[in-house]
């Protein structure tokens, strides 16, 4: 995956500014196309503020045909994509139109390890992938893509997670041997009060007496490869 931090070379509003949020109050990820056959984030922004007059471009991220994925705002900026779900979900916008055109093989790659990253490192289940048109109340029909088959591809190398023989409703994912699991809905299932500290990157699970602190690594990845002993020694 190759991610172009781009956020300091948009067009931006010259009074305006998108509002802040904290990570925890994200839920969605919501998938846009661009409905044009061309483009890239710079002309994106410039569209966003000069004919929308927006405080800046509306997507968090932007992915080009041949997968290399512009990354746009601040996860914590809280920017205009999907009217009523702003304040708590991310813009993640895929080149092209496919209503009339198909989704590029770098592209979908791309958007998946994107997304499985996102989820990962805000502790969300797959299911809160979410396309444009289905938080819309039919108003559009971007992404134009088929979401069930989409947050299926997304998941498909997802594995399942036992404690004591019974399954847990999270989704953890498999990359080069290692397994990724997200913090907060672990940690919940297990009975801990889950904290994030997104200044220090930390993590925080709190049950009765007992506190274990896990910190984020390998680039906002929490790997619980060496630390899920540690997790379940208050079980």
């Amino acid at each position: 995956m190759q991610i172009l931090d781009v956020r300091n070379q948009l067009a931006k509003h010259p009074s305006k500014q998108y509002s802040k949020r904290p990570l925890e109050a994200i839920k969605y990820l919501v998938i846009h196309h661009s409905a044009t056959s061309a483009g890239d984030a710079f002309s994106f922004a410039r569209y966003h503020v000069n004919n929308r007059d927006w405080p800046g471009i509306g997507y968090h991220y932007v992915i080009l045909e041949n997968g290399i994925i512009q990354w746009t705002n601040e996860l914590t900026t809280v920017s205009n994509h999907v009217r009523g779900y702003n304040s708590q979900s991310i813009g993640i916008c895929l080149v092209g139109d496919f209503t009339n055109g198909n989704l590029k093989i770098p592209q979908k790659e791309a958007l998946k390890e994107l997304c499985q990253n996102l989820l990962t490192r805000l502790n969300l289940n797959a299911d809160i992938i979410k396309g444009h048109n289905e938080l819309s109340s039919g108003s559009t029909v971007c992404p134009a893509l088929d979401m069930d088959v989409l947050r299926e591809y997304i998941t498909n190398n997802e594995i399942e997670v036992f404690i004591n023989g019974n399954k847990l409703n999270i989704s953890a994912f498999l990359k080069d041997g290692v397994t990724y699991v997200p913090i907060r809905p672990l940690g919940e299932t297990l009975g801990y009060q889950v904290t994030w500290d997104g200044q220090n990157n930390r993590v925080y699970l709190e049950r009765d007496d007992t506190l274990e602190l896990i910190k984020q690594e390998r680039d906002h990845y929490i790997s619980l490869i060496n630390k899920i002993k540690n997790i379940l020694s208050g079980v």
